[in-house]
């Protein structure tokens, strides 16, 4: 090409994953309820194709084009691409940026997982109990909890960029200014039970209560894609160089 020559690199990858816990069984049994118990058992197999192209099209101007494919036989498949670009403006000075995307898939133990028994305590219920009251019991709770796996998990997915610029003012001095913004979301995690009180309707079966009551008498609060992230900064790099 106008600013050199084109590159190209490929590359696969085949694994296996596996995963297996068992409790000892006078816990799982619930013999032993204080401590909670939980098992595993799950395994995958992983396969992966990817690839990246370096292309200067024209002088000064630095441009890779980049993706992989992963499948996972327990769930699905997934195409993360990225994009980077460098322009030498002057000799000493460039400007340079990316974009990328990601993904986290359910690890063996989110998705496999036998449920695990807890406690939340001193929690209190808003529907009954919305002033604080002593002689409520409801205004402080103490519920049993259900957590573990769900088969039914998606992946995470994130979206990158920067952008910035590479200077060399002197000779033996070199500055890098480069901001970022990061963007995640479908991030796996169990709800709050304050928030899941507050917005029990938004997530039908969460809350188990007594037919007759109403009382709480139960959390189901298994691994969900609940929420984002986001991260915006800027990274800064000044290095002088002395004999």
């Amino acid at each position: 090409l106008a600013g050199g020559p084109l590159s190209i690199a490929v590359g696969g990858e085949v694994r296996r994953e596996s995963f297996m816990s068992t409790p000892d069984p006078m816990t799982a049994s619930g013999a032993i309820s204080v401590l909670g118990s939980a098992g595993a058992n799950g395994n995958r197999t992983v396969s992966s194709v990817y690839t990246e192209l370096s292309a200067p099209i024209v002088k000064n101007l630095e441009t890779s084009l980049a993706a992989r494919i992963d499948n996972y036989s327990d769930f699905c498949s997934a195409v993360t691409p990225k994009a980077s670009a460098k322009w030498k403006i002057a000799p000493n000075f460039a400007l340079r940026g990316t974009y990328s995307e990601g993904f986290r898939a359910p690890a063996l133990t989110e998705t496999s997982s036998s449920p695990g028994k807890g406690f939340y305590s001193g929690l209190t219920d808003p529907k009954l109990c919305p002033t604080p009251d002593v002689n409520n019991e409801n205004c402080h709770l103490s519920v049993e909890s259900i957590s573990g796996s769900n088969p039914k998990l998606k992946p995470e997915y994130s979206k990158s960029r920067t952008i910035g610029f590479v200077w060399d003012p002197v000779e033996n001095v070199s500055l890098t200014v480069d901001s970022f913004r990061i963007k995640r979301r479908d991030e796996i995690s169990s709800i709050d039970p304050d928030y899941l009180m507050a917005h029990e309707a938004d997530y039908p079966g969460f809350v188990v209560r007594d037919p007759s009551t109403g009382v709480i008498k139960q959390f189901n609060l298994l691994y969900t894609n609940l929420g984002s992230t986001s991260i915006k900064g800027t990274d800064v790099d000044l290095r002088i160089r002395q004999n």
